[in-house]
């Protein structure tokens, strides 16, 4: 089995009421209940802003603004024994009904 890091975007969060989020919350936990040993572990990340480290070779930005194209809410990590079953999981979780979610294997 290999690990693989599914990140989620939030850009499609914002839409989201209070109790769609709490529904979204409990069908994750039934979905990683399914999964079982497959199912590492999930974070879902602050929501205070974070701090912009620059390279050695300085920053490039589109403008004179720090900015994310794509901000990551959380990530959820999985075992699994190919891409393929990695991509089929991430394609399983309902958090994908509102996220966009990014897959990459670990090791």
């Amino acid at each position: 089995m290999k690990e693989y890091l599914i990140l989620i975007a939030a850009q499609n969060q914002r839409g989201l009421t209070p109790s769609e989020e709490q529904q979204c919350i409990q069908d994750y936990g039934k979905w990683a209940e399914k999964l079982a040993d497959n199912h590492l572990t999930a974070r879902r990340l602050s929501l205070e802003p974070g701090e912009l480290i620059p390279s050695k070779k300085g920053v490039t930005t589109d403008g004179p603004f720090i900015e994310a194209k794509e901000l990551i809410a959380g990530f959820v990590l999985i075992n699994a024994k190919s891409d393929e079953e990695a991509n089929s999981i991430a394609a399983s979780c309902p958090l994908n009904e509102h996220f966009d979610l990014y897959v990459k294997k670990t090791n």
